[in-house]
């Protein structure tokens, strides 16, 4: 049942759900209805009466959790049983989304404190009414100086702001006075030059995985500009040029640590957007690091990970992507970060996006458990789950077969060894090369290695070897590592004991 919002009747109503209008609004949370309902009742909108009632019955539903309504029912109750017009329908729920464009633009204007006040300083220079201008010219200087978030965006405003001051004196005949042009060219640069920094980070972090040139222009001698002292006042120049730095040498940590240090003096200025941009930008650089073999680098990417989720920069729409869920888990294992594992894989799980909840939370739980080496409760959550996801199905392959040599559970893993090689020839489209081969070598290794017997300590050493200077990629080529040492050392106790 739905409680209709312009009247005090219940209403039956069924299945609207397919409409661009109904799959708008059903995106939007419970603050963000009522603020819209709040909005259309608004007396401007007077003569729109069924579209007000229209956005008041689906808005209505969507709040109590109800049915969606049928068009045919939603307009019999819009237009008091008239007979249904699936034109003049169509219409009403076109005007019902530019009243909605319309409450998200006014919605935006009113929440960006900089954006409000200076397009007000513009209606007013505009009007010339100048005490009025004057008073707010002189707030709005108060407001910058003390606002406490200097992005792009902060620049830019100030340029608008001078811009327009000195508009409005060259209209007053004071052109002969000392102008503010060097504020407002100071800010434009400023401005510009963030903004340039920002996307040539972008180009330089899409150049290892897609061959595109970006045409950059200028980039050279904003460089230039920076490395001589020309921006050195200037806290989010210095923190992008450290990003740049890191890209151009990545084999130079020190940019890196840099990096990290700004960020720490400096986060109390950076906006959200742009603070998330800049510790990705890290986090990227300690991934790379790690995948090249440095381990020392997981502590760093974890401790940046948490700063993210401390200051809840990892959030999409208030959710948390099953990705960095599964990623921010591996990294606390690998650290032997047991308890905060469990913590997080539960206390977080209601963030993740429904539709990949369980599947994200039994892999989660799965990989803890090997970790722990609690493997009959690995297969307990494996052997119950079909991953959809190319991914996660590799994952959960992966850990199954790992956990059936660690159990020595010898027929299992050479039955799984088999149906996981057909799975990945079966999917050479989806899967990369490199990525099937390293599944597939890891494959063949771990069953070549628990072939070996108490005999064959030089095979062992052979296959050791073979795995560290092949150069071929091996999943989970740690863990593979480790046993082929264990058992390597497993085999030279047993030599010593019967000597």
């Amino acid at each position: 049942m739905i409680y209709q919002y312009m009247e005090s009747n219940v209403l039956p109503l069924y299945h609207m759900h397919k409409t661009k209008l109904y799959k708008v609004l059903e995106s939007f949370s419970s603050i963000e209805l009522n603020r819209l309902l709040r909005f259309i009742n608004d007396g401007q909108w007077q003569n729109q009466q069924s579209v007000k009632r229209l956005l008041g019955i689906v808005a209505g539903a969507l709040r109590e959790g109800a049915e969606s309504p049928s068009k045919e029912d939603m307009y019999d109750l819009i237009m008091n049983q008239e007979a249904y017009d699936d034109i003049r329908f169509r219409k009403l729920c076109s005007d019902a989304l530019q009243l909605i464009e319309r409450f998200l633009s006014s919605e935006l204007f009113f929440n960006d404190m900089l954006l409000e006040s200076t397009t007000r300083l513009r209606a007013l220079s505009r009007k010339e009414f100048m005490p009025l201008y004057n008073t707010h010219l002189n707030r709005v200087h108060t407001l910058m100086d003390r606002f406490p978030e200097k992005g792009s965006e902060y620049y830019h405003f100030r340029y608008q702001i001078e811009k327009n001051a000195f508009t409005v004196r060259q209209s007053n005949l004071q052109r002969f006075k000392i102008a503010n042009i060097d504020a407002i060219l100071d800010n434009l640069d400023i401005f510009y030059v963030i903004e340039k920094l920002k996307y040539y980070c972008e180009v330089l972090s899409r150049r290892t995985f897609l061959k595109h040139e970006y045409q950059n222009r200028l980039i050279d001698e904003i460089i230039d500009l920076i490395k001589q002292g020309a921006f050195d006042h200037i806290a989010l120049i210095k923190i992008y040029y450290q990003i740049v730095l890191t890209h151009l040498y990545p084999e130079e940590e020190s940019y890196y640590f840099d990096l990290k240090a700004q960020l720490y003096t400096h986060n109390q200025i950076l906006p959200r957007d742009q603070m998330k941009e800049i510790y990705t930008s890290a986090l990227n650089y300690c991934t790379r690091k790690i995948n090249q073999g440095r381990d020392d680098f997981i502590q760093e990417a974890f401790e940046t990970y948490k700063q993210l989720l401390e200051k809840e920069l990892l959030y999409d729409r208030n959710q948390l992507s099953h990705w960095t869920y599964k990623n921010l888990v591996v990294l606390a294992l690998r650290l032997g970060e047991y308890e905060w594992a469990r913590n997080f894989i539960l206390e977080y799980q209601e963030k993740i996006p429904m539709q990949f909840r369980q599947n994200a939370v039994s892999y989660n739980l799965a990989q803890l458990y090997f970790y722990q080496k609690k493997y009959q409760k690995v297969i307990e959550l494996l052997q119950t789950v079909e991953y959809e996801d190319v991914t996660y199905n590799l994952g959960a392959k992966t850990m199954l077969f790992g956990t059936y040599y660690e159990m020595q559970e010898w027929e299992a893993l050479h039955a799984l060894g088999e149906s996981f090689k057909v799975f990945i020839h079966r999917r050479k489209n989806i899967i990369p090369e490199g990525r099937r081969n390293s599944y597939l070598n890891l494959i063949k290794y771990t069953l070549r290695l628990y072939r070996f017997g108490f005999r064959d300590k030089d095979k062992i050493r052979q296959l050791m070897s073979q795995i560290e200077s092949s150069g071929q990629e091996i999943a989970s080529a740690t863990w593979l590592k480790e046993k082929v040492s264990d058992k390597l050392n497993l085999t030279e106790r047993r030599e010593n004991m019967m000597i």
